[in-house]
């Protein structure tokens, strides 16, 4: 459980919800689209349900963001972490 709190993990979720706001849609306009509840959309962006990669590609689609501009960020986070040890 501890990735799900770790700053990579976060700084992809806070780019979904900075995508999701300039989409610009709701919580609930989002979970529409996706074929999910609100409520899971509210658990994903308080990190308290974790997303799989299928999940997140699917939601950079919906969001018309660049999958690969968020996890660069997360990859230079996790590597600046581990290289601070």
């Amino acid at each position: 459980m501890r990735s799900i709190h770790s700053k990579p993990y976060s700084m992809i979720i806070d780019a979904l919800i900075v995508a999701r706001k300039a989409a610009p849609l709701t919580q609930v306009e989002l979970a529409k689209i996706w074929g999910k509840k609100q409520p899971t959309i509210t658990k994903i962006e308080q990190c308290e349900r974790r997303i799989d990669m299928a999940e997140f590609l699917e939601l950079c689609i919906i969001l018309n963001t660049n999958p690969t501009d968020i996890l660069r960020e997360a990859h230079l986070e996790m590597k600046r972490s581990m290289l601070s040890r």
